[in-house]
């Protein structure tokens, strides 16, 4: 699994992965993110599934304009946990 602390970061990530060929698996799952001290309490992170040939990525990305510009962009669909 790859959690990148920032938002914008892990959205670099993520096109990175989709540079090499990785593709997202739908949907896309938020859930409140878990309790830190570093963290608002209602804060929520997104938990992207990846797939390229027979493997499979998971990458968790902290709320943002960022993900959520990535997930407008392209479509995808976000279920809640």
């Amino acid at each position: 699994m790859a959690g990148i602390g920032t938002s914008r970061a892990a959205c670099a990530y993520l096109e990175r992965l989709l540079d090499e060929g990785w593709e997202v698996e739908q949907p896309v799952y938020v859930r409140p993110h878990w309790r830190s001290t570093a963290r608002s309490n209602n804060s929520k992170t997104y938990h992207v599934i990846l797939s390229r040939e027979n493997h499979v990525k998971l990458c968790s990305v902290p709320e943002g304009s960022e993900i959520e510009q990535f997930l407008a962009e392209r479509g995808l669909t976000v279920d809640s946990l």
